[in-house]
């Protein structure tokens, strides 16, 4: 009855993304049913990947992962390290897949038609400066394995994609790489803010240096 009720939501609503396979027993292939063949699915069977897998149904079904709120106190010498902790928990991390969003290949016989896209849910919106540096630091890693893929990478508010791989190069290969390429936008992105704030600091020093000596040399004109 279940089942045919759910055939019947499907066929008459035409949104198939108001379902999320979530796959506790078998397989993809053997588990998931026929109205949902081709869609990417939750596999919670696998003990081994549970906790990265749980992660992403929470991303999907929430756009973010629920953290606790950070309370800080500065009550002795341990507030500098916690600050910093606060301070880094601000910058930009990888929240998970968003698994409603990750498109069917087209399977078609022809070069790389079967990879397929990938959304990335973000911590924040990311910065265009953030995106520029991200997208660079993808094409060109200090570090990558031999399936790295340069040039399939973007960023589009608070979602990375990468257009043109698979889920199982992303968790074999890709994984390590997002997080390292992240890291050093956010790092990159930390000191060009910094340098841009010195700058404009000792610009604006100057332009106050300048308007009081204007006044002082100016009260001892007389006319």
């Amino acid at each position: 009855m279940r089942g045919t009720l759910f055939r019947a939501n499907l066929l008459t609503s035409g949104n198939e993304r108001k379902f999320i396979p979530v796959i506790r027993k078998g397989t993809m292939q053997t588990a998931m049913p026929n109205c949902l063949s081709g869609k990417l699915g939750i596999d919670l069977s696998n003990e081994q990947h549970y906790s990265v897998n749980f992660n992403d149904l929470l991303t999907t079904l929430q756009g973010q992962k629920k953290k606790p709120a950070v309370y800080l106190t500065i009550r002795n010498e341990k507030a500098v390290s916690v600050i910093k902790q606060v301070e880094d928990a601000e910058q930009i991390r990888i929240l998970g897949i968003i698994t409603d969003q990750v498109t069917i290949p087209k399977m078609d016989g022809t070069r790389g038609s079967a990879l397929y896209k990938i959304p990335f849910k973000l911590s924040k919106r990311s910065s265009t400066l953030w995106s520029e540096l991200f997208v660079r630091a993808w094409n060109s890693p200090p570090r990558f394995t031999t399936m790295h893929r340069p040039g399939i990478a973007s960023v589009f508010g608070d979602q990375i994609i990468l257009d043109g791989t698979t889920i199982e190069e992303v968790r074999g290969y890709h994984r390590d790489t997002l997080v390292l390429c992240v890291n050093i936008a956010n790092d990159e992105e930390a000191r060009i803010l910094k340098e841009e704030k010195l700058k404009n600091e000792r610009i604006e020093a100057l332009k106050n240096k300048h308007s009081s000596n204007v006044k002082n040399v100016a009260d001892d004109i007389e006319f």
